[in-house]
């Protein structure tokens, strides 16, 4: 049975070369996220490969982590009332994802760092062709009754 509007009305079939392009969307989207994972995953990498005590890989990598969502939350987050440029977030993000490849190039996973970045370089052409970027201020939460609102 085809699928109907609220009205009963059948609705529009979406046709599938449009159904392509949105997975190809959502699939970029999905990229960005695992791409993020790495980057934070990154820290850890690298001081598992540079140190040869528990205690210092530990220390290192959380003092790491902890030093990269710093950076993102004051520099790279969307926090501010006012909207950012496409371009500047760009930025951001290249700054964001340059941290993820060096820490994985001083980790001897050359090839990965390599690969990485040519992943994050063609998940932001795509992001920046298809508008899939937030450039305007976001809130940061949405209620389950639907209202949005801002912390703090």
């Amino acid at each position: 049975m085809p699928p109907t509007k609220a009205r009963g009305e059948p609705a529009p079939a979406v046709p599938p070369k449009l159904r392509v392009v949105n997975f190809v969307k959502r699939a970029n989207l999905v990229l960005m996220f695992a791409l993020e994972l790495v980057v934070l995953a990154a820290p850890v990498l690298w001081a598992c490969t540079a140190f040869e005590s528990v205690v210092p890989k530990i220390l290192v990598s959380f003092l790491l982590l902890g030093a990269l969502i710093t950076g993102w939350f004051t520099i790279g987050a969307q926090r501010a009332n006012k909207p950012i440029s496409i371009w500047t977030r760009s930025f951001r993000e290249l700054v964001w994802f340059s941290a993820g490849v060096l820490l994985l190039w001083l980790s001897n996973q050359h090839t990965v760092a390599i690969v990485f970045a040519a992943l994050v370089v063609v998940n932001l052409a795509l992001r920046l062709v298809w508008n899939q970027l937030p450039v305007t201020s976001q809130k940061w939460f949405v209620d389950l009754d639907g209202e949005s609102g801002e912390i703090g």
